[in-house]
């Protein structure tokens, strides 16, 4: 039999996986679509109610779908300041930030320095 099962834990398992897998297929589908992305979108393409989304975010990740997709967001312009040559306008936009000002004070207030800074010290 299997192991999980012979526990009792057959279920908790699958449920487990299942929201595993499901919420690897919502941070690919929010990784494509960072720049326009909202709850709402998701729910219509993955059939969810939106308090459905922050529950299972909140059970993977410790936090609020705002603070995932702003993680995300970030993560991505991080990368993008090292690997492309792209103005940081520019990067600001393609990351789903269209206040230039706001992203700015995100990315100071979690990396404790500029973009352009950021960008100086990593960039080879």
């Amino acid at each position: 039999r299997d192991y999980y099962a012979s526990r009792g834990l057959g279920d908790v398992y699958k449920r487990q996986r299942m929201n595993w897998i499901l919420f690897e297929e919502i941070t690919n589908y929010i990784n494509n679509n960072l720049n326009n992305i909202s709850i709402m979108q998701l729910s219509n393409e993955f059939h969810f109610q939106e308090d459905y989304f922050n529950r299972l975010l909140k059970s993977q990740t410790g936090l609020t779908y705002t603070e995932y997709l702003q993680s995300l967001r970030l993560k991505k312009a991080e990368d993008m300041l090292i690997n492309t040559d792209h103005t940081i306008d520019t990067i600001s936009h393609e990351v789903g930030y269209q206040n230039k000002g706001y992203f700015y004070k995100i990315f100071t207030d979690k990396y404790k320095i500029t973009p352009a800074q950021f960008r100086k010290k990593n960039k080879s």
